[in-house]
C-alpha cells in the first residue's frame, strides 16, 4: 500500500463476502456462548437466545441481497435447520 492509497479502501466481491460470512459467525458464537455458559440456563438465557436468533433472521435477510445464489442456498438451509 503506498502512502497516497493510504486513506482509501477498495470492498472486493470476495472481502465482502468475508465480512459477511464474519457477521453471520459472530452472532453464531454468541449464541454458542449463551448455551455453554457453566451454570443452568435461566430465563434470561432463553430471552437472550430468542433476540440473537431474530438478530441471526434479521441478518440473513438484510445480508442476502449480497451474497452469491451458492451461498445464499446454504446459509438459508443453515437457518432452517436451527428453528
Amino acid at each position: 500500500m503506498t502512502p497516497e492509497d493510504e486513506g482509501s479502501f477498495q470492498l472486493t466481491y470476495q472481502k465482502m463476502q468475508e465480512y459477511i460470512s464474519g457477521g453471520r459467525n459472530a452472532i453464531e458464537y454468541s449464541m454458542l456462548l449463551v448455551l455453554m455458559r457453566p451454570r443452568v440456563l435461566t430465563e434470561l438465557d432463553d430471552m437472550e437466545m430468542s433476540e440473537m436468533k431474530v438478530l441471526l433472521k434479521k441478518y440473513n435477510e438484510m445480508m442476502v441481497k449480497y451474497e452469491s445464489k451458492k451461498d445464499t442456498k446454504s446459509a438459508n438451509d443453515e437457518q432452517g435447520a436451527k428453528e
